[in-house]
């Protein structure tokens, strides 16, 4: 599980810019550990190195770094659907049906997690592929085939959250095969905001 911070540190007259990395993970609904790493720069050689020998599920954000991790046949990438939720929360203009259908499908699936995580890991799976693949499902054909209709404005924030979606639908469903993995990044998200305060 991986994360990124940005913050500006006064030095010398000028400010300049650093980042606090943090890992959260060790299983279960709130994963107990957290590693923080701080680096002078968002190089991509970070992650890759502190995740060098890592296996298994990594839940972050669309960095980059974490894009190309998710290459490695030994690691499922769960990327962060609080994220896309985000950018069509903020792409008021576009759509605004399929706007509405989509936040309330998305707001659906974190209902229908949250009822999953009060059950047993076996019945979690259950409900998630029962009940949460046919919206995903839905969600990404919904997507699709609104891209392909066209006419929305290239630069619109419509659409740049519909292709943000796109470019993430092939690994959403990662998370509905793990039981402890999740449908957001939050866990780490969480961890981070102290230092943000």
């Amino acid at each position: 599980l991986g994360d990124v911070y940005k913050r500006q540190e006064k030095g010398k007259g000028r400010c300049r810019q650093a980042y606090m990395w943090v890992y959260a993970g060790g299983g279960g609904g709130d994963p107990p550990y957290r590693f923080f790493e701080f680096h002078r720069n968002r190089n991509h050689a970070h992650p890759e190195k502190t995740l060098r020998g890592f296996k298994g599920v990594l839940h972050s954000d669309k960095y980059g770094a974490y894009e190309k991790l998710a290459q490695r046949e030994n690691i499922q990438w769960c990327p962060c659907m609080a994220h896309v939720r985000r950018k069509f929360v903020e792409a008021e203009s576009g759509d605004p049906e399929l706007r509405r259908i989509i936040l309330r499908k998305i707001r659906h699936l974190f209902l229908l997690e949250r009822v999953a995580w009060a059950r047993n890991p076996q019945e979690r799976l259950r409900i998630r592929g029962e009940l949460e693949k046919p919206i995903l499902d839905e969600l990404t054909q919904r997507v699709k085939e609104r891209v392909l209709a066209g006419g929305i404005l290239p630069k619109s924030k419509f659409h740049q959250a519909l292709n943000y979606y796109l470019s993430l639908a092939p690994y959403f469903e990662n998370y509905l095969h793990h039981p402890n993995a999740r449908l957001d990044n939050n866990v780490a998200e969480r961890a981070i905001r102290p230092l943000t305060i």
